[in-house]
């Protein structure tokens, strides 16, 4: 009989030491959910952070996160298709990219009225990435704007200095290495976009190269991707000036 009560004293006493301990885990438990519930607002404010930063290390993570700079050109417009930079110039302007030729002429980076245009990429291009040759046209501004200094390049000195350009694109930047300047009539064959077969494209290559004023002794291969940028020139009636570059 003693033995009998010693055993239900026992396990009484395990009853209410299981209960406490039970209890200390549930009080444990509650507090980390509180925090998890709480860290919500913490981790939108570090999401905030990442997008207003350009580069921001991730912790504990051999990755970088680096947010893309166009991002907020793109949400002013969603035709913004990359940067253009010309070294030794004020050229630095942005690029977009309508649905046709015309829209960009007389219409600034925000889409308003405006006789100086923007900066456009040809219709025709799929883009910098894809395209053997990607057009760019930009108005002969007065005021030095746009593609206003592409007309000093009658200056020998200053078409040798200002021989390379620099694309930001939506992906990547390139660098272009200048290999012909001139000026002539706007035809269609000085602005082909695609060419088919290969041979077509060297046959292009050629013309444009012979048509420079200078040589830059680079050499283009129907491999090569090309740049060409087009602004109105006075020498002629109905000119333009036209500059190749090829893609390194």
């Amino acid at each position: 009989m003693c033995i009998y009560k010693k055993l239900i004293g026992v396990f009484i006493i395990l009853m209410i030491a299981t209960s406490c301990t039970n209890q200390e885990e549930t009080e444990l438990v509650k507090p980390e959910l509180s925090v998890s519930e709480s860290s919500k607002e913490s981790i939108q404010e570090l999401t905030d952070v990442l997008e207003q930063e350009s580069s921001v290390p991730l912790v504990n993570s051999e990755y970088t996160y680096i947010e893309n700079p166009s991002r907020q050109l793109l949400e002013k417009n969603p035709d913004y298709s990359g940067w253009i930079r010309i070294e030794n110039t004020t050229i630095d302007e942005p690029i977009v990219k309508g649905l046709d030729n015309e829209f960009y002429l007389d219409r600034d980076f925000n889409k308003k009225k405006d006789k100086y245009g923007t900066v456009f990429m040809d219709y025709r291009n799929i883009g910098f990435e894809f395209s053997q040759n990607t057009i760019l046209y930009g108005h002969n501004a007065k005021n030095r704007l746009r593609f206003g200094p592409l007309e000093d390049f009658l200056d020998k000195e200053i078409a040798f200095e200002a021989s390379i350009i620099t694309i930001q694109t939506l992906y990547d930047t390139y660098t272009y290495d200048i290999f012909a300047f001139y000026f002539d009539e706007a035809e269609p064959g000085n602005i082909q976009t695609q060419f088919s077969p290969s041979e077509t494209f060297s046959q292009y290559l050629e013309d444009v190269s012979a048509k420079s004023l200078y040589d830059y002794e680079i050499e283009v291969t129907e491999s090569d991707q090309i740049l060409t940028l087009v602004t109105c020139s006075y020498d002629i009636d109905d000119g333009r000036y036209f500059i190749h570059a090829k893609r390194r």
